[in-house]
């Protein structure tokens, strides 16, 4: 039973959510009905705790539970816990969640509320008391838990956003002097008056309301959190599960599994003395930003969501008392049974596998879907099972899985060979089946992928592969609704594996498009500060390849617009393209140069440092679209709407005949494969970076 005040409490709403959707909705009962968790009328923070459209129902006469929760530190329910807690059973755990600002137990309480609070105390006492406001500097009882405010992950995954608008952003109520010293102190630096980080707002006269609130703020490069009336805000976890740079105080509060200053988030001194600095320090350097913002929002979800928070609580039951959680419901068991969580359908999987066999392009593709995998279910374990070139990209990644190197050669006529193979097929047909997995995701669809999942014996198996519009969960064809998700290209090949993340999640934000390469692996804003541009003619399937006639003529053209150099990326098994391009390159030797074979951590480097790439639809166009290296991607016989982000970086050159996708009204129609034809497209790529030498310019290069 969870007993709640009827004004907005954020502790109290935030708790109530993360239980009602671990333990299901007749496992939990609010008293009084709270009509803000049932009735979808409030905006966000007020209706943090609505769960879904429910009826009224009324207090049980007779109160059989394992749990009563008393919610919030507020007079209206410590009345009414004063009225019926002397008919909790005496084998019901008592908690009382104290979310106010007051660093004393129940101090946000007034005087009649206070002493009627500590004669309940007195004549029952709490089992375990949440505090909010756990200082640091103070000692108290050991039934006193740490217990701050968490974020909604319900409202948080509803966020859409595309694109950064705002520098430095801090809408907030001066209820603390740093926060008036805060904002005077960013009075006309960087975009603040712009956005509205000014001093004097008020509650009332927010124009930010609701998910537009969430949107703006995920929308900032970055963002402050600085303490108010208590040290604890909602801000400072709404910011970081929103992997947006947060910069704040230390708090002065215990915080289990705290933020790491300079990983996941930027402590500021008290005085503010380089606030200004850091700010400037975080807006100039891209790549640290978005490594930190997607630290923070991975340790947000993995131990600061509201359901993290449930679990916690739910922690600190189980081991108070013999309790088990099966099928969404606790009950209470003798001293014969077994003790401790058990699995069960309904419950978050403990064991994935994922299945990304496939060429470097594939994977990358993929990368994004995996994200969201690890995101989602951030206490599973994941096993990756990928072929040599997936391993050594997912290795580049800073996501939290394991990678399973398997070598699926085909078996040859030599014994030596043949039994090699055999074995370390046994050998992975072994590990897949002692693994016991929960959930196993195949985005590749192969004969070898399916063979797995029947031997994995997973009680849940989603397939959702690039050339399947509908996904198979446990043998059932359900449609893929690509559709749904909001993207800037709907064509996507990668649309499908990531509907199959989204299945259960119910969430509806804006999903990327680009490979996930790791946080940070980001070139520098600016490409006209680049002295060199990439090209590579590789590809795995060599009909991708354009001629070496039309490569050379369009390196020509843009050596002479523009006064880059240029790095030609060896590809292994095109040694006789490369050598045809030499010769029809001598003319300019003096701007070319080679690299040699590399691995892909260092190729890295070299993107992240280019003006911009130029190749084929190949894996390491994909690369460039994962560390938003600007493209010119040359399409022959595949369509290019296919892989596309479509978000204004890049270009692609259709030079084959484009009639065969008739279906696909973006593509222009016709047969196109001199320069002369694609030339103005170049010509408005290379003026948007920057890159033009407009003192070389000469309209007639192409005669």
């Amino acid at each position: 039973m969870f007993i709640c005040s009827s004004s907005f409490d954020y502790a109290q709403d935030l708790l109530y959510s993360g239980l009602l959707t671990r333990l299901g909705r007749s496992s939990v009962c609010d008293y009084p009905w709270n009509p803000k968790y049932h009735v979808p009328y409030w905006e966000y923070p007020k209706g943090l705790g609505y769960s879904g459209l429910d009826f009224p129902r009324t207090k049980p006469r007779k109160l059989d539970v394992d749990f009563v929760i008393l919610g919030s530190a507020k007079a209206d329910a410590v009345f009414r816990y004063h009225s019926i807690f002397r008919s909790i059973p005496k084998s019901a755990i008592t908690v009382f969640l104290d979310g106010g600002d007051h660093p004393a137990v129940a101090g946000d309480l007034d005087a009649s509320s206070l002493s009627l609070f500590h004669d309940i105390d007195r004549i029952r006492p709490f089992d375990y008391i949440l505090k909010r406001e756990y200082l640091t500097g103070l000692r108290y009882e050991d039934r006193v838990k740490p217990f701050p405010f968490s974020f909604a992950s319900q409202w948080i995954s509803r966020v859409q956003c595309t694109q950064k608008l705002f520098d430095v952003t801090f809408w907030a109520v001066e209820s603390a002097p740093v926060r008036s010293l805060a904002l005077e102190l960013l009075k006309g630096k960087f975009d603040c008056d712009l956005n509205g980080t000014i001093p004097g707002n008020t509650l009332q006269g927010y124009s930010r309301k609701g998910l537009a609130y969430l949107t703006a703020l995920a929308s900032s490069r970055v963002t402050l959190s600085l303490r108010g009336v208590g040290w604890d805000t909602l801000r400072f976890w709404e910011a970081t599960a929103l992997g947006v740079p947060t910069i704040s105080q230390l708090p002065r509060i215990v915080i289990p599994e705290p933020f790491e200053s300079d990983k996941n988030i930027l402590y500021v001194e008290d005085t503010l003395e380089s606030l200004l600095d850091k700010c400037a320090e975080l807006l100039s350097d891209e790549r640290r930003r978005c490594k930190m913002g997607y630290a923070a929002r991975f340790h947000a979800y993995k131990f600061h969501s509201n359901l993290a928070r449930a679990d916690r609580l739910l922690g600190y039951l189980v081991g108070s008392k013999k309790y088990i959680i099966t099928q969404g419901l606790i009950s209470n068991v003798g001293s014969g049974a077994s003790a401790g969580p058990r699995r069960s359908s309904n419950s978050d999987p403990i064991r994935i596998a994922v299945i990304l066999f496939g060429l470097m392009g594939d994977v990358l593709m993929r990368t994004e879907a995996l994200s969201e995998i690890r995101l989602r279910y951030v206490n599973a374990s994941i096993d990756c099972f990928v072929d040599p070139i997936g391993a050594e990209v997912l290795k580049l990644t800073t996501l939290d899985v394991n990678i399973i190197e398997v070598s699926r050669g085909r078996l040859v006529r030599s014994p030596r060979v043949w039994f090699t193979r055999i074995e370390s097929r046994l050998s992975l047909y072994k590990y897949v089946y002692r693994r016991k997995f929960d959930l196993y995701f195949d985005f590749y669809v192969s004969p070898s992928s399916i063979a797995l999942s029947y031997i994995s014996r997973a009680p849940r198996v989603i397939v959702g592969g690039f050339d399947r519009q509908t996904l198979r969960v446990s043998g059932v064809e359900i449609c893929a609704n690509t559709s749904s998700l909001p993207s800037s290209n709907r064509f996507h090949m990668s649309l499908p594996s990531l509907s199959a993340c989204r299945m259960d999640s119910g969430s509806h934000a804006q999903v990327a498009l680009r490979p996930f390469l790791g946080v940070g692996s980001r070139r520098a804003p600016d490409p006209s500060k680049k002295d060199y541009f990439l090209l590579s003619l590789g590809a795995g399937d060599t009909a991708k390849v354009p001629s070496v006639q039309f490569v050379s003529e369009l390196l020509k053209y843009i050596i002479d617009q523009t006064p880059l150099r240029v790095k030609i990326i060896f590809n292994p098994g095109s040694d006789k393209a490369y050598s045809d391009l030499k010769c029809h390159l001598l003319t300019v030797e003096d701007r070319v140069d080679y690299l040699p074979v590399m691995s892909l951590g260092h190729l890295k480097n070299f993107f992240c440092n280019a003006a911009f790439f130029v190749g084929p639809d190949s894996g390491l166009l994909h690369f460039a679209y994962g560390l938003r290296t600007p493209t010119l991607g040359i399409f022959t016989f595949t369509n290019p709407n296919l892989v596309d982000p479509r978000d204004g970086l890049d270009c692609c050159l259709f030079v084959e005949d484009t009639e065969r996708f008739q279906e696909d009204p973006i593509l222009p129609k016709g047969r196109r494969f001199a320069l002369s034809e694609v030339s103005g497209e170049v010509e408005s790529f290379l003026s948007r970076l920057g890159c033009s030498d407009q003192t070389k310019f000469r309209p007639g290069v192409l005669g």
